[in-house]
């Protein structure tokens, strides 16, 4: 092949290049443009949009190597002016630039649509949970058996903890979704979705009474067991002490004990006896504060 016929391959190459990269440059152009979603029904609209720009680029990326296989050809030949190695590598980074920047985007309206997804499914659950855990904060109170009373108490303690694992995951979900979500979002729409976060945090502040409540009932469980345990040891020790009473009348009716034996029965009775009233003063005052 003569040089001059060459030359002319390789410009008539050149001019049957510039629609496939006006072809290409249009496409990349429609995957860099900026998009807005302000709901999971708009971002699937613009992922069907999307795909058919996917759809295009690969219906001619046959074509597009055809040409990049020609072009190769003809730079190999030691008579290839340089513009044309230019023009096959300009190509193919135009086609690697352009088919990276369709599935990147694909990608980011995929994610925005499943944050959509996620974010309306966690927020009906985190509402959920609350109310659960609302219904268990409207049922805690004092219960005057420390054996049940304690029962309720663990109850509704793990209840609490388990739903707040539960909620903060939730929230935690949600956050993220959020941050996906603004990626499409339009500058307008952004506070109204970050006004419904908030208000799903204010919603958590009965917790916080919660845990008073809880704490609260937990002081008074052990305060009721303690009670119930002194008013038992002095029970025992009215009935020990009418059994020792009887013991030194019978003694005395039989004059069975010395005078000395008898005094010190007598004043150790009296000292156990001061004792336990000093406890029974003490649990009459704990009565009248928690009951």
């Amino acid at each position: 092949m003569v040089k001059t016929e060459f030359y002319w391959k390789c410009y008539s190459y050149g001019d049957e290049l510039i629609p496939i990269f006006d072809y290409i440059d249009d496409l990349r152009t429609r995957t860099i443009r900026e998009v807005f979603s302000s709901n999971q029904e708009q971002t699937e609209e613009l992922i069907e949009k999307h795909d058919k720009v996917i759809n295009l680029l690969d219906s001619k990326r046959k074509t597009v190597l055809e040409f990049m296989s020609k072009g190769e050809k003809l730079i190999k030949d030691p008579f290839c002016p340089k513009f044309l190695q230019g023009h096959v590598k300009k190509l193919q980074d135009a086609c690697e630039d352009t088919s990276s920047k369709a599935q990147k985007l694909k990608k980011s309206l995929v994610d925005n649509m499943h944050a959509w997804c996620t974010f309306e499914e966690k927020k009906l659950k985190f509402n959920q949970q609350l109310d659960i855990l609302n219904v268990n904060h409207n049922s805690i109170k004092k219960i005057f058996d420390p054996e049940q009373g304690l029962m309720e108490y663990n109850m509704k303690a793990k209840r609490q903890a388990e739903g707040r694992k539960i909620i903060l995951n939730h929230l935690e979900d949600i956050l993220t979704a959020v941050k996906s979500i603004k990626v499409f979002l339009p500058k307008n729409k952004i506070k109204d979705i970050e006004d419904q976060v908030k208000e799903l945090e204010a919603r958590m502040g009965f917790m916080a009474e919660t845990d008073k409540k809880l704490e609260f009932i937990d002081d008074f469980n052990k305060r009721l067991t303690a009670f119930s345990q002194g008013l038992k040891d002095v029970h025992i020790f009215l009935d020990d002490g009418e059994r020792r009473l009887q013991i030194i009348m019978k003694e005395e009716q039989h004059g069975e004990p010395n005078p000395e034996t008898k005094i010190t029965k007598v004043m150790e009775l009296l000292e156990d006896l001061s004792r336990k009233s000093d406890i029974a003063d003490k649990l009459e005052k704990e009565k009248n504060d928690i009951f």
